[in-house]
């Protein structure tokens, strides 16, 4: 049988806390100033009721994540698939869905009045 070194142990720990593993947060993103229609926007939050405060979007896109081409887990996992809604000069939401499904919960506000919505 072959030990591991504590060291070795240590190292592997430090390197995957440094690449974000484990944390299911994203980077800092720039908070939305008070009373911008994007401070109303929180994680969670369904589609319908985005659309209700921030209007039509001006573009959309979506794409599979990496996590939709585990067996299986495409089917019955919640974040298989991601939308994300772009608003110009405001920034984007982005959603996570399971893969055949419609309901779009928010999981990220990204604040960017440089946003040219496509």
């Amino acid at each position: 049988m072959q030990s591991i070194s504590i060291r070795t142990v240590a190292a592997c720990a430090a390197f995957a806390l440094a690449l974000g593993v484990g944390s299911a947060s994203f980077a800092q993103d720039p908070e939305p100033p008070a009373g911008h229609p994007f401070s109303k926007i929180s994680n969670g939050m369904p589609d319908a009721q985005v659309r209700d405060i921030l209007g039509t979007p001006t573009s959309t896109n979506s794409y599979p994540t990496g996590k939709s081409w585990i067996p299986g887990y495409g089917w019955w996992g919640t974040d298989g698939h991601r939308w994300e809604w772009f608003y110009k000069g405001k920034g984007r939401i982005v959603y996570n869905t399971k893969w055949f499904s419609s309901r779009l919960k928010v999981i990220r506000v990204l604040y960017d009045p440089s946003e040219d919505g496509y």
